[in-house]
Formats: C-alpha cells, sequence, structure tokens
C-alpha cells in the first residue's frame, strides 16, 4: 500500500473482499470500472449454474476476465490447452471443447483433486500416449492438488496493470482514427483534446506490446525445446523477470509523464 500502485491494488483486493461479504456476491457478474473497481451485478446465480454459464461465455465471474488468452481464442478447441493442462481434459478436445475451459468447469463443481487422480490413473495405465516436448518443471503454484496454498512470485500484477494502461492508449488512438475515417470530424476533435495524451503515448504501447509478444514467443520456443525440465524452468523464470523489469520501467515512465 506504500508504493505507487499500492493503494489501487488494496482497493482491488479490498473490493473483491466486500463482493464475497455480501450474500450471493461471490456468484454475481461483475465488470470493471476505472480500472479499480470490480461492481457486482445484482443477480446472482445459483452455484449450480454459475459454472456452465462461465464455460458457455469463457469468462470468470470472480475475476472478471476472459479464461482464454487472445491466442488461445485463435486456435482450434483441442489446442487450447497448457503446460499444466491435465490429459483428462484434453481428451475433451476432440468433442471441440476447449480443455482449459473444460478443467475449469470441473474444478468449479469437485475442487482439483479429481483432475489430479484422473491424471494420475491415466499416466499409470499407460493411458496417455502424446507425442511431444517434456514440460518444465512445475512450480508450488502450478500443482492441481496443492498449487492454491502458494502464490507464484512473478509480479504479474505488474504486467497486468502495464498493459491495462497500454491499452487505453491504444483505444484512445483507434477512437480518434475511426472517428476521422468515418467523417465525424466534430468527435475526433473531441477525443483528441479529451485524451490528447493517451494518444500521444499509442505508439510507446505499440512498442510494449511487441516487446511483450517477443518475449512470449521465446517461452513458447523453450517449451518446445529439448532442453531438461529443470533448465527450462529456469530459462522460463529468467525470460518472465526480464518481461517483469520491462513492465516496471515502462510503468515508472508513464507515471513521471502523468505528474508532469
Amino acid at each position: 500500500m506504500v508504493n505507487e500502485h499500492g493503494g489501487e491494488e488494496a482497493i482491488k483486493a479490498f473490493n473483491t473482499i466486500l463482493l464475497s461479504l455480501i450474500p450471493g456476491g461471490s456468484n454475481m457478474p461483475t465488470f470493471m470500472y476505472d480500472n479499480k473497481y470490480k461492481v457486482a451485478f445484482p443477480m446472482p446465480l445459483p452455484q449450480a449454474v454459475k459454472p456452465l454459464v462461465e464455460f458457455s461465455l469463457g469468462k470468470s465471474f470472480y475475476t472478471g476476465r476472459d479464461m482464454l488468452s487472445e491466442h488461445e481464442k485463435k486456435l482450434a478447441p483441442e489446442a487450447q490447452f497448457r503446460q499444466d493442462t491435465t490429459d483428462i481434459a484434453k481428451m475433451f478436445g476432440q468433442f471441440g471443447m476447449s480443455p482449459i475451459l473444460v478443467e475449469n468447469l470441473i474444478r468449479s463443481y469437485t475442487t482439483a483433486l479429481p483432475l489430479a487422480l484422473g491424471q494420475a490413473i491415466l499416466t499409470g495405465t499407460g493411458a496417455v500416449d502424446e507425442k511431444g516436448p517434456e514440460r518444465a518443471t512445475l512450480r508450488p503454484s502450478e500443482s492441481k492438488v496443492y498449487g492454491t496454498l502458494f502464490q507464484p512470485e512473478d509480479a504479474g500484477a505488474i504486467i497486468d496493470r502495464v498493459y491495462q494502461r497500454m491499452n487505453r492508449f491504444e483505444a484512445a488512438k483507434a477512437t480518434y482514427n475511426d472517428y476521422i475515417e468515418r467523417g465525424y470530424y466534430d468527435k475526433a476533435e473531441e477525443t483528441l483534446n479529451k485524451f490528447s495524451t493517451e494518444i500521444a503515448m499509442a505508439e510507446t504501447a505499440t512498442k510494449f506490446q511487441n516487446a511483450m509478444r517477443k518475449a512470449t514467443k521465446m517461452e513458447v520456443a523453450v517449451r518446445a525445446s529439448d532442453m531438461s525440465p529443470d533448465e527450462k524452468r529456469q530459462l522460463l523464470k529468467d525470460i518472465r523477470q526480464q518481461k517483469i523489469e520491462y513492465a516496471k520501467l515502462n510503468e515508472e515512465a508513464l507515471d513521471e509523464i502523468e505528474r508532469r
């Protein structure tokens, strides 16, 4: 709470706690307001229905975010899996269902233990015959059984925070350009006057996203390589740290600009 954005993160955390104290609050669809406040629609869903709605929408009501990344959305359902996705969830891909969404559905109804047990049974019986690169050593936070007991030490909130700010810059620039192209010059001028700083920073946002995209491609290449699991984990950790440091530099620069 004492650093530059600590108060902002604290507001989000306490806001989530307050929602959970409202009867049915944890089952209410939410949306983010001003990138700080998670506001709930006053219409709680029954717990028996909520996971199915999340599955069909591909969206988590708890976080307010999509469960699939933009890259994953472009893939065929059977290819929508990650390093820690269980093989039992991958089996649903052949039926046109995303393994990532299937895992979330199962976990919502039964916790993660059945997934871990199912994976153990498949592995023990030799039912899994998947050809692919050896997985990187999993961090404690990535375990299906006890992962929720650990917080990953990767400062992911910093990267998400900078992405949100950069997205606002690109949205402002795209809105301005769209008004110009469609001949709404008054609206374009109004947008320029209101979001002049954001529009000017759009190029910085593009550079940031390109750099992050390159780092993500490096992570994909490491996972697909023939290195040992421990070597993969260490290299992935190094790349992640580089992304964090780059995000910090950008955040500090943006903070300085806004203070002027």
